[in-house]
């Protein structure tokens, strides 16, 4: 039987049996030895416990719900003065001020035992219903991928305990997989918790890459040289974050450390690619800058141009054996991918992979990495004002 160990632990639980002036004379301030069987001082008058809550009620409530309360109930389980549950509940802190008139504000009685401790600001935060949590969780969830959140950073937040939020998380987990727009995964151990995997389904990567192949191949995108235009959709919000959340479900299980590109092109979609992965993005230049501090210079041949570039990336941007993710918007011979390649050793990083929104289907590129495009170009024809682009073939 749990007894109260201060004169405030017994107050909260019994004012209505307990007054201040019945222990003004109690120089142990409620020692445990002090108290009878039932939870009551030996020197509480016996008007005050014939009117005990406690004492009234035991014969309405089970027992089993009485098991822990000092005072034949259970504190958790039974509402403040001993009410039963059906009850409205009364919180000790807001208990009228003159029954505490030695609480400062906000704070707890000067004779409070140290170990319950200072109000939190959770503690003063209305209880939401599981409805409103959930929602609240799947916001923080969906909008920091990646990120793993501890347990207890949401009852921190929420003001609940972990097991309601272990429910709603998978309440969370199976509408994100029915409707094929992500999972959370669980990470074991100590430094562990949940995260956000966005996720598409093939078919909905199939429906993608159709729409953009649609719109790609029209007849006004063709610059002279054979070049396509595609700068209005590398650099759309919404069709990149479509496509970089495919790239970021495809190589989810890489564990990469970050993503790499090359200016200046790619950028958008490996930075919303880092941002899904929650991982940071590395940016090799074409050009030193005074601010990039020593760098590292290798020379490569580009697959579109067929020309030597340059390319450059500072000494403190990647950490020794880290495990990289190469995203890029075009890839014709696979020079770029073989120049990050190259770099990564001098680092003595590993490329873990590659994705690229449009590939071409000639020339072979034979990559010593997996390659995962959206779209592949088989050919454009300048006079006839044809493009031939296709969703790639594993999709």
């Amino acid at each position: 039987m749990q007894r109260p160990g201060s004169i405030c632990s017994w107050i909260r639980l019994n004012e209505n049996c307990s007054s201040r002036e019945i222990w003004e004379n109690r120089s142990h301030l409620g020692k445990t030895e002090e108290l009878s069987a039932t939870g009551e001082p030996k020197n509480c008058p016996a008007e005050r416990l014939e009117n005990c809550p406690c004492r009234r009620n035991q014969g309405t409530v089970p027992p089993e719900k009485w098991k822990n309360c000092p005072c034949l109930g259970n504190r958790r389980t039974i509402r403040i003065l001993g009410k039963p549950n059906d009850r409205p509940q009364r919180d000790w802190r807001t208990v009228p001020s003159d029954i505490w008139e030695d609480r400062p504000r906000l704070g707890k009685p000067e004779n409070c035992p140290p170990e319950i401790g200072p109000l939190k600001e959770s503690d003063t935060m209305d209880k939401l219903n599981r409805n409103e949590r959930i929602s609240v969780l799947q916001r923080v969830l969906c909008e920091s991928p990646g990120r793993i959140f501890t347990l207890g950073y949401f009852t921190d937040m929420l003001n609940c305990a972990k097991s309601s939020v272990s429910e709603d998380i998978d309440i969370i987990r199976s509408s994100l997989e029915k409707t094929g727009t992500g999972t959370i995964e669980t990470i074991p151990g100590a430094s562990g918790g949940v995260r956000y995997v966005p996720l598409m389904q093939e078919d909905d990567v199939l429906k993608l890459a159709e729409r953009m192949s649609a719109e790609l191949s029209g007849k006004g995108r063709i610059l002279p040289g054979g070049y396509l235009y595609m700068l209005d959709v590398i650099y759309d919000p919404a069709k990149v974050s479509e496509v970089s959340r495919v790239f970021a479900g495809y190589f989810n299980s890489r564990a990469v450390d970050c993503v790499i590109t090359v200016e200046t092109k790619g950028i958008p979609l490996a930075f919303m690619t880092a941002a899904y992965l929650s991982k940071p993005l590395v940016i090799a230049r074409r050009n030193i800058e005074a601010t990039d501090g020593a760098s590292v210079n290798i020379n490569y041949v580009s697959g579109s141009s067929d020309r030597i570039q340059t390319m450059v990336l500072p000494m403190r941007s990647l950490k020794r054996g880290s495990r990289l993710l190469f995203i890029d918007d075009f890839m014709k011979g696979g020079g770029t991918a073989r120049g990050i390649l190259e770099m990564a050793r001098q680092f003595d990083c590993q490329v873990a992979g590659a994705g690229v929104l449009i590939e071409t289907a000639m020339p072979a590129r034979n990559l010593p990495v997996d390659c995962f495009s959206l779209l592949t170009l088989y050919g454009v024809d300048e006079a006839a004002g044809i493009t031939d682009i296709r969703p790639s073939s594993r999709n």
